[in-house]
């Protein structure tokens, strides 16, 4: 029902999305709104179209992506962010890669003991009721 729902709404939006000349007043929100509606109803290309037209209408907001909510974001802390850190900035990554060959050497060993499949214990629920089917 509710996939329905956001079809519907992103349907509806897609038609008055054709039809739009917005005005130079319409709030951030509205856009918002506007593309979370698309992108629910997973209309992905009607969502850059509108994310163009807004990008167009309020150049002041400094949208970087479609998927970003501007109100929620500080476009200071963007300025050469990258989402994720280099694994060698990390102490413990660090200290991983240094003993890399001593552990991959002792897992190895561990492997290879006979009572390797006993050292755990799997429930039920972990094996995702898998564990009769063996």
């Amino acid at each position: 029902r509710s996939a329905g729902r956001r079809h519907a709404s992103a349907s509806r939006f897609a038609e008055l999305l054709s039809e739009l000349t917005p005005p130079d007043s319409l709030s951030v929100d509205w856009w918002h709104e506007g593309l979370t509606a698309l992108r629910d109803g997973a209309w992905h290309e009607e969502a850059e179209r509108l994310f163009k037209t807004a990008l167009a209408t309020l150049p002041r907001v400094g949208w970087v992506h479609s998927w970003q909510l501007p109100r929620d974001v500080d476009s200071r802390a963007l300025s050469g962010a990258s989402p994720f850190h280099e694994v060698d900035q990390f102490e413990v990554s660090q200290i991983l890669q240094t003993h890399a060959a001593e552990l991959s050497s002792q897992f190895d060993t561990l492997l290879a003991r006979p009572d390797w499949d006993s050292l755990f214990e799997v429930s039920e629920h972990e094996a995702g009721g898998n564990v009769a089917a063996g």
